[in-house]
């Protein structure tokens, strides 16, 4: 197996454990959800990651955290508090699996964003296999009947601070340590969030507080294994993978929230596993072939 094949597949296996990890705290931040306010939410994720940090930042010192784009992290704290509350909201009015499907709007932007922001050399086939995943989206639309609710704006309009996200982390990922993307990532939105969630504050349910640091952790191992994908990948490479959520999204809300899937998301899931396999193999001959 040469270099570029290795680092492809690792790539991927990274994007993938990304995508396990964002499950579950969409799993997580839907049962919460359900009592608390999704400012409150997203505050006390962040100010767990945060706390989950300083363990790491003190072993390695605090020369880690220096930075010269502390503006930019500031920007990355304000867009993931716009994305992550609008994100829980729409968690606590529709299926895991409906919003997951929304998401799916992710790989298209990024892919776009890509080619204007990064100037990757986004291949055709990563075009033909984030539209036909794209296509399998809209099939499974219609099963949600509350897609059409005027709420569920807030969920595309998060879907595309996701992307810009994305591309960011990707431009700074080889110039920053990954310490301080991390902190940065989580202190910056743990400030931004705190107003929001002072004015919503609920008093917690003790047994809320597993989940919380649960929530903090996985969110810190979400953008992690994001940031060691991107270090190995273009990030137009891993986009279309991203479909593969739709299922993990069906399975778990269907365990532990008893959602019912229905035929049309399943066969616009068939399609998604279609133009994964698709670029998986097309990458892999690209890749032998030089």
């Amino acid at each position: 197996m040469n270099s570029d094949l290795h680092n492809y597949l690792k790539g991927i296996l990274w994007f993938f454990l990304a995508l396990l990890c964002s499950v579950l705290n969409d799993i997580i931040s839907k049962k919460i959800g359900l009592s608390l306010s999704a400012a409150q939410i997203s505050f006390l994720r962040s100010f767990a990651s945060t706390l989950a940090l300083i363990p790491f930042i003190l072993f390695t010192g605090i020369k880690t955290l220096k930075s010269k784009t502390l503006k930019i992290h500031f920007l990355r704290g304000i867009l993931l508090f716009c994305s992550l509350s609008t994100w829980v909201y729409g968690l606590t009015i529709t299926s895991v699996a409906s919003v997951t499907i929304i998401s799916f709007s992710i790989p298209l932007i990024t892919l776009i964003l890509a080619n204007l922001v990064l100037n990757e050399d986004v291949k055709w086939y990563r075009w033909v296999a984030t539209i036909l995943g794209f296509i399998g989206v809209i099939i499974a639309i219609p099963t949600t009947k509350t897609i059409f609710d005027i709420r569920i704006l807030g969920l595309f309009l998060s879907a595309f601070i996701f992307a810009i996200l994305d591309i960011i982390n990707k431009k700074f990922v080889n110039s920053e340590s990954m310490l301080s993307m991390l902190f940065y990532s989580a202190f910056f939105t743990t400030i931004v969030a705190l107003p929001f969630a002072y004015y919503s504050w609920k008093p917690l349910n003790y047994t809320y507080w597993p989940l919380i640091f649960i929530l903090g952790c996985s969110a810190n191992l979400i953008l992690y294994f994001l940031l060691k994908a991107f270090s190995l990948v273009d990030s137009s490479a891993v986009a279309p993978y991203r479909y593969i959520e739709l299922i993990l999204s069906a399975i778990a809300g269907f365990l532990y929230f008893n959602e019912t899937v229905s035929y049309y998301i399943w066969f616009g899931g068939a399609i998604l596993i279609f133009s994964t396999t698709f670029i998986f193999y097309t990458e892999k001959a690209n890749i032998n072939k030089h």
